[in-house]
């Protein structure tokens, strides 16, 4: 397999802790050298492997002593994936989309590599500030939020937030009038899987009341931000919304306002087969952030699934099979031990379509039309309908690329199932010994942060903080 896929090890630590339960080493290596070949980060430990390492072999060693459903985590992924984004966008702060996948051992890795943070909740603050990260390297990019989270992000030192509308104004300058507003814009999303300006997002005559309504409050106005929505297939939509929030600043200048910050959002692809591809939309990006924006204008992305998507993979264990006599359509039913509840919640929220793959000592049996279900006892938790597979026993295994990116982060325990199992391994840990640097302006507190960042802390779950009652986890779409 090559360096720019995604893969495992074993983790003592997961961002839920109760959902956690380690699983040995299924690899010949003695347990000494695992050892050797491997590095603590978040108290977890992560194994060096090859780049060209055979992520099946890997996978399938795993089975032999599980059979419980199981995440491969490949952090040199996401290594590729900082060192692609800071060499094809260099004026691009990454402000990574935690709600994305808030694993710790990977907000902790994002810390390290000098990626900031987008959160949408105190929650998400919490943890990313739980590992050593200084509230000036996060953005509070939701544009509605809960009065309580405004107040809370603000003891936390958070002070820099969206918004789309004037009542939204109006609380913020009554919980936190030192907060430094970014206006959320509009986009034209209607060729993305995902559209987001149906939620969020102020129209363009809107703008100059809003920009308004920041004198009148007396609320500092730093920037204009956008979502051009996820699972876009228009090249052309980062600069046209570029050339939208040029409209945005231009206005703030005529209230007395120095605009120094434009939010690219996210929406980037995460897999490799994706067209517009990633190298292809940082082209369109990057003439227009210089024609419309000068080099004193800070820029930042907010990317999420560009970030962990291909890092992922999932084994999934087939424990029940049922044969039918159907005379047409699916006459087999397989039955595996995570479903649409948990980890394929992707399929109905991210519209996400995981293909099974199956190991060699399988793929040459006789195909059958079959179903695959979840283990819940709903029927609408199911994987994959009306699909071609070789004949499947019971223990065999099944397994997913590419579900690094809203599987975990949006799972369930519903009727008690979840994987729970992770496995780390790093097939590229030097990719980013020399970064390109990040703009001057990001540079002085991210040396610092990295440092505190490096030592590892006890923390792995989301703080729990009772100050305010009515701060509970809220909802944006910042990313995709």
């Amino acid at each position: 397999m090559s360096a720019s896929r995604c893969g495992l090890k074993s983790s003592e630590e997961n961002f839920d802790n109760t959902n956690f339960a380690p699983l040995n080493s299924a690899r010949s290596n003695s347990s000494s050298n695992v050892r050797e070949n491997a590095y603590t980060l978040q108290h977890t430990t992560v194994e060096l492997v090859a780049p060209d390492y055979d992520e099946e072999a890997l996978i399938q060693g795993i089975t032999e002593v599980s059979d419980e459903s199981f995440y491969v985590i490949d952090l040199g992924c996401i290594r590729q994936q900082v060192l692609q984004w800071r060499t094809l966008l260099p004026r691009v702060v990454p402000y990574y989309a935690v709600k994305c996948n808030p694993n710790p051992v990977i907000i902790r890795l994002l810390a390290e590599l000098g990626t900031n943070f987008d959160c949408a909740s105190v929650a998400e603050i919490q943890l990313v500030q739980s590992m050593g990260v200084s509230a000036d390297r996060i953005i509070f990019a939701n544009p509605c939020k809960f009065p309580a989270h405004i107040r809370q992000a603000q003891r936390l030192g958070v002070n820099v937030m969206t918004f789309d509308n004037a009542d939204e104004l109006d609380k913020i300058a009554a919980q936190n009038p030192f907060a430094e507003v970014v206006l959320r814009i509009a986009t034209d999303d209607s060729r993305a899987m995902c559209r987001f300006s149906t939620k969020f997002g102020a129209q363009p005559h809107h703008f100059e009341p809003l920009v308004a309504k920041c004198v009148e409050l007396g609320l500092k106005l730093i920037g204009v931000s956008f979502h051009v929505g996820s699972g876009s297939s228009d090249d052309t939509v980062y600069p046209a919304t570029l050339r939208a929030a040029r409209t945005v600043f231009d206005i703030a200048a005529a209230h007395g306002f120095e605009l120094d910050l434009i939010d690219i959002g996210g929406g980037f692809p995460g897999v490799q087969d994706w067209n517009p591809s990633f190298p292809q939309l940082a082209a369109g990006i990057r003439p227009a952030l210089d024609e419309l924006f000068p080099a004193h204008v800070r820029v930042v992305g907010e990317p999420g699934r560009y970030m962990v998507a291909r890092s992922h993979a999932l084994a999934v264990n087939v424990y029940a099979r049922r044969l039918t006599e159907e005379a047409s359509g699916d006459n087999v039913l397989y039955y595996v031990d995570d479903g649409v509840y948990g980890s394929f919640s992707c399929i109905p929220f991210d519209h996400q379509k995981p293909r099974p793959q199956m190991f060699a000592d399988v793929r040459n049996r006789e195909q059958r039309q079959c179903t695959v279900f979840g283990p819940t006892c709903d029927s609408m938790d199911c994987i994959a309908k009306d699909v071609s597979l070789p004949l499947l026993q019971p223990g065999d295994w099944l397994y997913f690329r590419e579900m690094g990116a809203y599987t975990t982060a949006s799972s369930t325990k519903f009727n008690g199932f979840f994987t729970s199992r992770f496995h780390y391994i790093d097939s590229d840990r030097d990719c980013c010994a020399e970064l390109p640097p990040l703009p001057a302006w990001a540079q002085r507190n991210t040396g610092r942060a990295a440092a505190d960042c490096s030592s590892d802390s006890d923390s792995g779950a989301y703080p729990s903080d009772n100050s305010d009652s009515e701060a509970s986890s809220a909802v944006s779409d910042s990313d995709a």
